[in-house]
């Protein structure tokens, strides 16, 4: 059975064998170091100490400071637009809310006025040579013939908002004409079922 090597004992490994790798390299730049700074005279050791200083400070400034600056830039702005999002999403929350309330609803039309207002609906959208008929019990019958599938969408989706007309039965099949299709439905005035 081979012995199991987590990652945190291949990791020390890794290291030791690092560091006994680099001591004799790091012994002898510490003593050519040391050896150099002790040649220099006070003066020298000064100036080489502020271009120390100024060298790690502009090592800092470019490689902490500037880039951190950029991210919380970025993430401020960021921040910025995530809050007029959610301040839109929330204005919207309220809006669907108000519309879902009953006392907002538009009310259910009598069947004997529903027709005039699903044929203006036809034709506000050019369709008004679309078959439209009534059926009993106020029920509608909708047969679109060679039309294109987003005016019936747009057609049904003004119609619930405006009539509240619900689709009872649909039933849409494609036309040889990309886009078109013919479809039968069966609508009524209310609440969906």
């Amino acid at each position: 059975m081979a012995p199991e090597f987590s990652m945190k004992a291949l990791w020390q490994r890794a290291s030791v064998a690092l560091r006994t790798a680099l001591r004799p390299t790091l012994l002898q730049a510490r003593t050519a170091l040391w050896h150099f700074w002790s040649q220099r005279t006070v003066r020298e050791r000064l100036v080489l100490g502020i271009l120390g200083v100024l060298l790690l400070a502009t090592l800092w400034i470019e490689v902490v400071y500037a880039p951190a600056q950029g991210h919380i830039i970025a993430l401020q702005q960021q921040l910025r637009a995530m809050h007029s999002e959610q301040a839109q999403l929330q204005a919207m929350a309220a809006e669907w809310k108000a519309m879902r309330s009953p006392h907002h609803q538009a009310p259910v039309p009598a069947p004997q006025a529903l027709e005039p207002l699903l044929r203006q609906a036809l034709q506000s959208l050019g369709q008004d040579h679309q078959g439209l008929s009534t059926e009993g019990h106020g029920q509608f019958v909708l047969d679109w013939k060679a039309a294109p599938f987003s005016a019936l969408v747009d057609w049904l989706d003004q119609v619930r908002r405006n009539a509240r007309v619900v689709v009872l039965q649909a039933h849409v099949e494609p036309t040889a004409k990309t886009g078109e299709v013919n479809a039968h439905l069966v609508l009524k005035a209310g609440d969906a079922p």
